[in-house]
């Protein structure tokens, strides 16, 4: 495939996570192609949401890692610390 193309699908991807208030999935998906000229427009977007929702996690001790393993796929790790 064209990568044009997979960079679109790939965004397209990002903005329903976006809409759907995941920002931070969205922003993960926007980060395989991160020199596309689309994924660096919405990253643009979504930046102020994002640092609305991490100022707003600041309280919790939770968070989630993510990595791309390919064929759409993610490998994550989820981990809750204790005070």
């Amino acid at each position: 495939m064209d990568e044009d193309k997979i960079a679109m699908a790939y965004n397209n991807v990002a903005l329903t996570y976006a809409r759907e208030g995941n920002y931070l999935k969205a922003r993960a998906w926007l980060s395989i192609l991160p020199e596309d000229k689309k994924s660096i427009f919405n990253v643009g977007k979504l930046e102020g949401d994002i640092k609305k929702l991490v100022e707003n996690m600041s309280a919790k001790l939770e968070a989630q890692y993510w990595q791309y393993a390919g064929a759409s796929l993610w490998n994550t790790i989820n981990k809750i610390c204790s005070l």
